[in-house]
């Protein structure tokens, strides 16, 4: 017969501390469904009957489903939970002395940033250079050819003398001139080859010449006025006579840093402090340092240094019109249009509303749409009283009807009206570059239509002028188009199309000078010139 072991203490504790934690739990899941804590002083109810109702339900419908072996529901269960009311954020805000004034009050963390606040934070955080250190800061593809003069500070523990002679100390400086090549692939980045020549002297004063050829990299920031570091490796030379120091070479390395500003596109100035490293005298030594001192005044060559070069006259774009618009993306290019396509504006029935946003582009019609008044169904502007002729078009100053209607003059008569509209028709213009007539033309051309109705014999030619602007190809394309232009105008309102002759002269017949500008804007016109018979 097996033992059962009684459990220890350490279990006990950890059961009772389990108990606590899910009576805990339970009674915070009553407090949650609204349940109270003490027990009912009525004694429980029976066994809920399956057939029995439902408890009623509250004003919203709502109730709780109540399973079958569930006792008798309290008020509590079927009440309506009390719903969050939703958020308003229009509402006004509690009284100051209301205790949810302290959470409902705005705060510099609460509130919402708006977007002219985010751009203006994004613009801070992005560094920006100063126009000055942008104008002609270095590009790439460039190359720089310099003069560099400065000093060099030997070490006086230097190897710079042959193995033959004696060791002799350098003079504590020694002027450096020679000259520099630098090939700048990137803004930043570029190789660089320098060959310098420093005399001088022993302490002894005997004359020593040394010379230096060397090679590196240099790192610098595309910018005007730029830092830089500089490095590489060469050689270190001395000549001078058998009894001073002889003819040695030592290998040698360089490091530094300086500064560059580019006083125009092609001159530049340069300083560099640089530290020469060459092998130390004896056997075991640490290195020779000679410090540097370096100025270079020089000049920058390549295609695309300093600032944008301006594009020549071969690389603007072709415009035969004179629109504006690139003959590559111009839909008509012998004739001048608008922005995008080049094309002009159409307007067949003349009132200055463009076909595109004339609801009605085949009558004369007013602002806002371009369409004619309402009740006008001749559409000729005039309505109820006022159009003697309301079923046929006609115009203002015949009372609506057309000259059909009226008394008709002699096949060749050339009424009155029509003889003091004869030379430049004053009123007929075009917008700059364009074939669309002005809103001011309308009235000048509505009056030629009426006289040119009163003598319907007569024919008259519409000659276009330009000045002597441009080629005289795209001149007579636009001065051609501009007459048409007024042609089509007049048949809208009602002329026959075979009375009218359409011309362009371009800049051949002018009649002021195109010296000055108000003599070229004199030139620019549209004249009626009636045909009579010889």
């Amino acid at each position: 017969m097996s033992s059962v072991r009684a459990p220890s203490w350490q279990t006990g504790k950890a059961i009772a501390i389990a108990g606590l934690l899910w009576g805990a739990a339970g009674s915070y899941a009553t407090a949650r469904a609204g349940v109270p804590d003490a027990a009912p002083t009525e004694p429980p109810a029976a066994a809920p009957d399956r057939d029995a109702a439902m408890p009623p339900t509250t004003d919203d419908g709502e109730h709780r489903q109540r399973l079958p072996t569930d006792g008798a529901m309290p008020p509590s269960e079927y009440m309506p939970r009390r719903r969050k009311p939703p958020r308003n954020d229009d509402a006004p805000m509690p009284p100051r002395e209301s205790p949810r004034y302290r959470s409902a009050a705005p705060t510099a963390s609460n509130q919402a940033m708006p977007p002219q606040a985010y751009r203006r934070t994004a613009a801070r955080r992005r560094p920006s250079v100063p126009a000055w250190l942008r104008h002609h800061a270095p590009s790439g593809a460039s190359v720089e050819m310099s003069l560099v003069s400065g000093a060099l500070f030997p070490s006086r523990a230097h190897e710079l003398y042959d193995g033959r002679a004696q060791f002799l100390a350098l003079a504590p400086a020694a002027a450096t001139i020679g000259g520099r090549i630098d090939f700048f692939a990137l803004p930043w980045f570029g190789f660089e080859i320098e060959g310098v020549a420093m005399p001088t002297r022993v302490r002894r004063g005997a004359r020593v010449l040394l010379a230096g050829l060397r090679g590196g990299v240099v790192l610098r920031l595309p910018w005007r006025l730029a830092p830089l570091l500089a490095g590489g490796i060469g050689a270190l030379a001395v000549s001078s006579s058998p009894d001073v120091l002889g003819d040695d070479v030592d290998e040698s390395f360089h490091i530094g840093g300086g500064l560059q500003f580019f006083a125009t596109r092609l001159v530049m100035v340069r300083l560099d402090v640089r530290d020469n490293i060459t092998h130390r005298r004896g056997v075991g030594g640490a290195p020779a340092h000679h410090a540097e001192l370096l100025l270079a005044v020089g000049v920058r060559f390549g295609a695309s240094i300093g600032d944008t070069p301006r594009p020549t006259p071969s690389a603007v774009p072709r415009d035969t019109d004179g629109d504006r618009v690139a003959d590559a993306f111009d839909h008509c290019p012998a004739h001048p249009g608008t922005v995008p396509h080049g094309c002009p504006l159409a307007d067949r029935d003349g009132d200055g509303f463009p076909d595109r946003v004339d609801a009605c582009p085949d009558a004369v019609g007013i602002a806002p749409e371009g369409c004619p008044p309402p009740n006008d169904d001749d559409g000729d502007g005039l309505v109820g009283a006022d159009d003697r002729c309301p079923s046929m078009r006609g115009s203002a100053l015949d009372d609506g009807c057309p000259a059909a209607e009226l008394p008709t003059r002699a096949a060749n008569e050339v009424g009155p009206g029509l003889a003091e509209l004869e030379g430049v028709l004053v009123g007929v213009a075009f917008d700059s570059g364009t074939l669309a007539l002005t809103p001011t033309a309308r009235a000048t051309l509505s009056r030629l239509a009426d006289a040119l109705q009163r003598s319907p014999g007569v024919r008259v030619e519409v000659v276009g002028h330009t000045d002597d602007r441009g080629s005289d190809d795209a001149n007579r394309t636009l001065s051609t188009g501009r007459a048409t232009a007024v042609v089509r105008a007049l048949v809208d309102r009602g002329v026959a199309a075979d009375r009218l002759v359409a011309r362009g002269a371009a800049g051949d017949e002018p009649i002021a000078s195109n010296a000055t500008a108000e003599g070229r804007a004199t030139n620019r016109r549209v004249e009626l010139v009636i045909l009579r018979d010889e």
